[in-house]
């Protein structure tokens, strides 16, 4: 059994089994573990299969993954309209698409728990060339192991994840990833 023992003035903290831990830390892991608890599956891992899904588009139609983008490389940015980092890197992915598009590349922007007339100018501000899908409950994030945004994936022309990048990236870097893949 493991004893807890509540300090109290200068002591700050707490002790489980003879270490003293500070509240903060017993409060992360804490929230760590309630996160990690209530994941019905764990995330997505490199050179597994992406799962079958079916997101709406900005006109309320439904693209299902990955059966219709089978023997294409796709590069998924999930993406919020608070996010300044991840509308450069959709503004940044434009050129992308165009260059490599005829190659079999396919550019997905999804969009995190926001509706489709939450983000609508923005859409249209940033004339995607590409489609913007919606997750709006968040499941798909979670399947993937969002952590923060923007998050960008790299699927491969079998459907399988092969990269996941977290944080802002420039065009030309991106671009050095699809071309190995494609």
């Amino acid at each position: 059994m493991v004893g807890v023992e509540l300090q109290s003035g200068n002591a700050g903290g707490m002790v489980v089994t003879g270490y003293r831990l500070p509240s903060i830390w017993l409060f992360c892991l804490i929230c760590c573990l309630a996160i990690g608890c209530s994941r019905s599956q764990k995330p997505l891992q490199i050179g597994e299969s992406i799962p079958d899904i079916s997101l709406p588009d900005v006109e309320g139609r439904r693209m299902a993954m990955p059966s219709s983008l089978r023997g294409k490389v796709v590069l998924i940015h999930f993406w919020a309209d608070w996010c300044p980092s991840c509308l450069k890197e959709l503004e940044g992915s434009k050129r992308l698409v165009e260059r490599y598009r005829s190659e079999g590349l396919v550019i997905l922007a999804i969009n995190l728990k926001q509706s489709p007339q939450e983000i609508a100018d923005w859409v249209e501000r940033l004339a995607l060339n590409y489609p913007v899908l919606f997750d709006r409950d968040g499941r798909l994030a979670g399947r993937f192991g969002v952590t923060g945004l923007p998050t960008g994936y790299l699927i491969d022309r079998q459907g399988r994840l092969r990269q996941r990048i977290l944080g802002e990236m420039q065009p030309t870097q991106w671009e050095q990833l699809v071309e190995k893949m494609l």
